[in-house]
């Protein structure tokens, strides 16, 4: 339930940004599900990338799929496209949180991918919009910051979608 209501919340708050190539996520079992939220995209024309860890200290690849799309078990166990699906060039970037702030700060498990990824996209795409998907009990009114994190422009949970800059 609350997955679908979180992903009708954020088509509904990027309907001006659609559509459009979204890079999304396949969801650790403590995570936000993102099927509803691909389903939901797919239905209004976008194309849809996942991500693929290539070696710990790099940016995620990010590649398009289908809904065939052979996926694989990545190193944490995450489905992920094969090193052979077509590179995605994505406009909006969606991520899971672990905890997030309203000042666009999101907490995740430490080794920083979805940072350098975000930071590599943003230098490729100046418009790029980076979305935090969670739940709204994720919600932290403060958060350790590093020099290399990234800052989210939104957050969407299931209570709603909130834009930070």
């Amino acid at each position: 339930m609350a997955s679908r209501q979180a992903a009708q919340h954020l088509v509904e708050a990027l309907a001006d940004f659609l559509p459009a190539t979204v890079a999304v996520f396949h969801a650790l079992p403590e995570e936000i599900d993102a099927g509803p939220l691909i389903a939901c995209l797919r239905a209004r024309s976008c194309n849809i990338a996942l991500p693929r860890q290539i070696r710990p200290g790099e940016a995620l690849a990010l590649h398009l799929t289908e809904p065939d799309t052979e996926l694989r078990p990545g190193p944490f166990g995450v489905h992920e496209p094969l090193p052979d699906a077509a590179a995605a060039h994505p406009k909006i970037i969606i991520v899971p949180l672990l905890g997030y702030d309203f000042k666009g700060n999101r907490l995740g498990y430490g080794a920083g991918f979805y940072d350098r990824t975000l930071a590599h996209w943003r230098k490729v795409e100046p418009n790029l919009k980076a979305i935090g998907y969670g739940y709204a009990l994720q919600w932290m009114d403060q958060l350790p910051v590093g020099a290399a994190d990234e800052t989210l422009d939104g957050v969407c949970t299931e209570q709603g979608f909130t834009w930070i800059r």
